[in-house]
């Protein structure tokens, strides 16, 4: 609940337990960033990281956006007139937006909606421009011929949308955003326990499994970090996530 704020603050109040765990994404560090409270990425304790997620732009088949240059154009001749749903205020959806806008020099509307579902459901209306979708989130939709996919966020092509090519391959090498999916632990979790769920996690990412029901039906890509790696990685994201709320004023 409340874009994983309410898992956060019951895992904040476990202090030193080695077997409360919660899941943690990006917008888990943006929504501090917003409100502007204390329950920050550094009061809990980093795991591992399993996996990123992809980031989409796409647009109603039959808009008048037939490519990333019409829409960009479009954007750029009608200042925050474009709109661009996502799912939630401040989440990873604004984020790549904000990112989007910042190197392309353009201003976008952005729209909040409560689940990708409603986006997707804007966007097949003709109700807004734009959304951003994970890859299992606009499928069905891009297989069906409904929605035509920009562009990915990613530093790549995404494995089961090798057709679509990224913002980097366009030209914006500065646009490239992946959400992280990992694992975090209570503030002061025992080393010990830090370290069995780190290898606990690590089986788990080497699966089969793992690899064809979770990572190649929804789109993933693959990254395993722990340890130091992972928090160096942490650090680099949240200053990147707080530069780009800043540039579209998200946050002071």
């Amino acid at each position: 609940g409340g874009g994983g704020a309410v898992g956060d603050a019951y895992t904040a109040s476990q202090n030193g337990k080695g077997e409360v765990l919660t899941t943690y994404v990006s917008a888990q560090i943006t929504g501090p960033m917003i409100n502007k409270t204390e329950g920050t990425y550094k009061v809990l304790t980093p795991i591992a990281n399993l996996a990123m997620d992809e980031y989409t732009l796409g647009v109603l088949s039959s808009s008048p956006y037939t490519d990333l240059d019409t829409f960009l154009k479009a954007a750029k001749d009608n200042p925050g007139k474009i709109t661009v749903g996502g799912s939630g205020k401040g989440t990873e959806d604004e984020l790549v937006t904000g990112l989007l806008a910042q190197h392309a020099d353009v201003t976008f509307e952005y729209v909040s909606f409560n689940s990708s579902a409603e986006v997707m459901s804007s966007v097949l209306g003709g109700h807004i421009d734009s959304g951003i979708f994970n890859p299992n989130e606009c499928i069905s939709q891009v297989n069906a011929g409904e929605v035509r996919l920009l562009g990915a966020f990613g530093p790549e092509r995404i494995s089961m949308l090798p057709d679509v090519a990224t913002f980097k391959e366009a030209g914006f090498d500065e646009v490239i955003f992946q959400q992280f999916r990992g694992v975090f632990g209570p503030p002061e979790m025992p080393d010990g326990a830090v370290d069995y769920w780190v290898d606990v996690l690590q089986k788990v990412v080497e699966t089969e499994r793992w690899k064809t029901e979770y990572l190649e039906e929804n789109g993933l890509t693959a990254r395993f970090m722990s340890g130091d790696e992972y928090v160096s990685f942490l650090e680099e994201e949240a200053n990147k996530y707080e530069e780009t709320l800043r540039s579209i004023g998200a946050v002071e």
